[in-house]
């Protein structure tokens, strides 16, 4: 993406390459203009002059940017188009599993969208990180927990909710549950979101 941005530049536009964020103000309106850019308007746009921050972002963030920086005929509009779809079948399913041919046929096809962006981006170090990844991912080493590992997540988590129960107990008459929700940093980041 950051690629794609530098290359459609404007002709004398200043500084030169574009950023990110000059290229976001040029299609606002347009980003903006359906749901996914109006729930996350503080994301592509943050207040009092403050960058975007990439990390912060989600899939359907990113391919709705993407969709901007290519000609709607163009191979890779449609490849973003894909992932968007792939993307959105899989999260809204009923359960948490697909049958092998299809996850085979959403991974070759994904896998095709990835080699030719790593083509396009010709950084080796970057795909070799995400290839190792996807090699973890699919030979399932990379969803197993040891059991330090998990007794930690339980224990974070309890020690959260403790937190969140000692503070709701402690909330004087009058004041605002509003307030603490969103002022409450777990919360508030939900919120964001």
């Amino acid at each position: 993406m950051l690629k794609r941005v530098e290359e459609l530049t404007p002709v004398n536009h200043t500084p030169s390459p574009w950023i990110l964020d000059d290229f976001l103000q040029s299609k606002k309106s347009k980003i903006l203009a359906t749901d996914i850019g109006r729930n996350n308007r503080y994301k592509y746009f943050p207040a009092h002059g403050l960058k975007t921050n990439l990390s912060t972002w989600d899939m359907s963030m990113v391919c709705h940017v993407l969709s901007f920086l290519y000609d709607a005929s163009s191979p890779e509009w449609f490849d973003i188009e894909h992932v968007k779809r792939v993307r959105n079948m899989l999260c809204h399913e009923n359960e948490a599993k697909i049958s092998k041919q299809s996850y085979d046929r959403y991974r070759l096809k994904l896998m095709g969208v990835l080699n030719q962006q790593f083509e396009y981006i010709k950084d080796k170090k970057l795909e070799e990180a995400i290839t190792s990844s996807l090699e973890e991912i699919n030979d399932g080493s990379s969803f197993t927990l040891s059991e330090s590992e998990v007794k930690r997540c339980i224990y974070l988590w309890y020690t959260s909710e403790r937190a969140i129960e000692q503070k709701l107990d402690s909330l004087c008459e009058g004041t605002s549950l509003y307030y603490y929700i969103c002022t409450y940093e777990p919360y508030r980041m939900a919120i964001v979101r």
